[in-house]
């Protein structure tokens, strides 16, 4: 059952999400393993100065970028959320995209859960529209 008490964390996790979507230089190298960026960085010339930087950099903060607490309440939706990312648009949700994604991924969309999606959905939206300012 929705509750407005757990609405703020899940506002919170929708602007997190939007953050890292919209900051291009996170998703870059989110997904690239050390061997791939040290050879990218040979391929566009790096010294070898900057090649021992990265590779000797404190490797603990980049775990402590990637999470994002999330109450237990609010877990399914941001499943859900996560499920159907890339249906987001800048205007918000495709929805037929999104209930073609929950329905593949066997989600059941409730009430509760598409609630929550709007609030995320709100959530990333006014983020973006502050960004944009």
């Amino acid at each position: 059952m929705y509750c407005r008490r757990s609405e703020k964390k899940l506002i919170e996790a929708a602007r997190h999400w939007a953050g890292r979507a919209s900051d291009k230089e996170a998703k870059t190298f989110e997904h690239a393993g050390d061997d791939e960026v040290i050879e990218d960085l040979k391929f566009f010339g790096a010294t070898d100065e900057l090649i021992d930087e990265y590779e000797n950099r404190d490797k603990s903060d980049d775990n402590e970028k990637e999470l994002f607490p999330v109450i237990e309440v609010n877990w399914p939706a941001v499943q859900a959320f996560l499920t159907v990312q890339s249906q987001f648009r800048s205007q918000g949700f495709m929805y037929e995209g999104v209930k073609a994604g929950l329905q593949m991924s066997q989600i059941n969309c409730t009430d509760d859960l598409f609630l929550r999606l709007r609030v995320m959905e709100s959530a990333v939206l006014e983020f973006l529209a502050e960004r944009k300012d």
